[in-house]
C-alpha cells in the first residue's frame, strides 16, 4: 500500500505562506492526521516564507506519511541559496530575536523531529519529518547533503580576504537587507507600480549572493560560538563586485528613508566597499577597525 502524497506549486509572493499553511491543514484533514495539526501547518508554512523572501521564485511543497510519521518537502531551483539557522544563544541572540526574519529554520527544527536540505546541482529541498509521539524536547540539528559541483576557478576571480568583521554589526546589516527585501515586495504586491524596480532589486541580491552569503554564516557561526569577530575569505566575480556594489548604493538611498538602518550598520557597509576597493589595488587585507560593540 503505498503512503498518501500531494504536492502543489505556489508563487513567490507573500500570500503563499498562508495559503502553504492551509495546504497543509487541509491534507491532514483528507488523510485522517489531525494530531499533526499543531506541528506541521506551521512548520511549512516558515519554510514557505522562507522559500519567498531568500529565492524570489516559485516553489513547490510535497506532503507525505500516514499515522505514524509525516514528511514535508519545500523544493526550489536556487540550490545556490542556503538558508541558515539564526543562532538562539550567543553575542547576537537579542538581534535576531527581534528580527522578522531568520528564525523560520529554527521553528521547523524544534517542530521536527529530523529535519535537513538536499542541495543537487539543479534544485534544493528543505525537507522536515514529524513522528507521532510528538515534538521533540530541543531544536534538532539539520541534516545537510550537498551534491552540487564544485565552483571552477577560472582564473578571474577576486579574492578577498575581510578581517576582524564585527559579529553583531554583519548580522544587522544581513537583517536589515531581507527586511528590505521582503518590505519591497510588499509594496509591489500592494500596488503593482513599479515591478521594475523590485526585479532590479532582486536580480542584485542573486548576482551579489557569493558575498552576501559567505557574511552571513560566517557571521551567525561566530555568533552561535558565542564570538564577537570574524574573519572571511571570498572569491568573487567581476559582476558579482559590481552587484555588490549596486546593492550597497541600493541600501543607501533607503537609508535615508525613515526605517533606514543604524549608524553602525552604514559604517560597517562603507568600510566593506573601501576595504574592497583597496585589496582589488593590491593591497593587503587590513583589520575592520569597527567596535565589536
Amino acid at each position: 500500500m503505498s503512503v498518501p502524497r500531494e504536492t502543489r506549486t505556489f508563487a513567490a509572493d507573500q500570500r503563499s505562506s498562508r495559503d502553504a499553511r492551509r495546504f497543509a491543514e487541509d491534507w491532514l484533514d483528507g488523510q485522517g492526521l489531525r494530531h499533526y495539526r499543531d506541528r506541521v501547518p506551521l512548520a511549512v508554512s516558515e519554510l514557505a516564507a522562507n522559500a519567498v523572501l531568500h529565492t524570489g521564485q516559485p516553489f513547490t511543497i510535497t506532503l507525505s506519511g500516514d499515522a505514524v510519521r509525516v514528511r514535508a518537502e519545500i523544493v526550489d531551483s536556487a540550490p545556490q541559496l542556503v538558508p541558515v539557522a539564526s543562532p538562539l544563544t550567543g553575542t547576537a541572540a537579542d538581534i535576531t530575536a527581534l528580527s522578522e526574519t531568520g528564525r523560520g529554520l529554527v521553528i521547523a527544527g524544534s517542530l521536527a523531529n529530523r529535519w535537513g536540505m538536499t542541495l543537487a546541482p539543479a534544485v534544493k529541498t528543505l525537507w522536515c519529518e514529524f513522528d507521532d509521539w510528538g515534538q521533540p524536547a530541543t531544536i534538532t540539528e539539520p541534516v545537510i547533503e550537498d551534491k552540487r559541483t564544485p565552483a571552477h576557478d577560472d582564473g578571474h576571480l577576486n579574492h578577498l580576504h575581510f578581517i576582524g568583521l564585527p559579529v553583531r554589526t554583519a548580522i544587522a546589516s544581513g537583517l536589515d537587507l531581507e527586511d528590505a527585501i521582503r518590505d519591497a515586495r510588499a509594496v509591489a504586491e500592494a500596488n503593482r507600480d513599479h515591478p521594475d524596480d523590485v526585479a532590479g532589486l532582486l536580480e542584485l541580491v542573486d548576482r551579489s549572493m557569493t558575498l552576501r552569503l559567505a557574511g552571513r554564516h560566517g557571521a551567525m557561526h561566530a555568533a552561535s560560538q558565542n564570538e564577537t569577530r570574524f574573519d572571511m575569505h571570498v572569491e568573487l566575480t567581476d559582476d558579482a563586485l559590481f552587484a555588490t556594489g549596486e546593492l550597497a548604493a541600493w541600501l543607501a538611498q533607503r537609508a535615508d528613508g525613515r526605517r533606514g538602518p543604524g549608524a553602525s550598520v552604514l559604517a560597517f557597509r562603507t568600510w566593506l566597499n573601501e576595504e574592497t576597493a583597496r585589496q582589488r589595488r593590491g593591497l593587503a587585507p587590513t583589520e575592520c577597525p569597527l567596535p565589536a560593540e
